[in-house]
């Protein structure tokens, strides 16, 4: 793989000290990499808004897919994917050091 096909991204609100980074993927995908939303601003949408802005940027690209990748015990993360409009696609045995992971996905319109 040549580095001109490698790029990453970042979206930030530094106002609530929040931040998802994300990487392009194989065929067309995206997956997000990090997503950090400041303390006292979580469950106040913050999160969904970065998510929002990465799929709405990917509309008009060759990128039809989001893909996310949290611990199998990460239950607010599951919770969160779901909320945003993932969907479960499939599990990942031995992922993490200390256990499995679970992927979701998102279709880009």
């Amino acid at each position: 793989m040549d580095v001109k096909d490698c790029w990453a991204g970042e979206i930030t609100d530094p106002t609530t000290d929040s931040r998802l980074l994300f990487r392009r993927g194989p065929g067309g995908t995206v997956e997000i990499v990090d997503l950090h939303v400041g303390g006292e601003y979580r469950r106040e949408g913050v999160g969904r808004k970065l998510v929002d802005l990465l799929v709405d940027g990917l509309k008009f690209t060759e990128y039809k897919k989001v893909y996310a990748i949290t611990r199998k015990e990460n239950r607010i993360a599951q919770d969160f994917y779901r909320g945003t409009g993932f969907r479960l696609c499939g599990a990942l045995k031995g992922f993490y050091p200390e256990g499995d992971a679970i992927m979701f996905v998102r279709d880009v319109p």
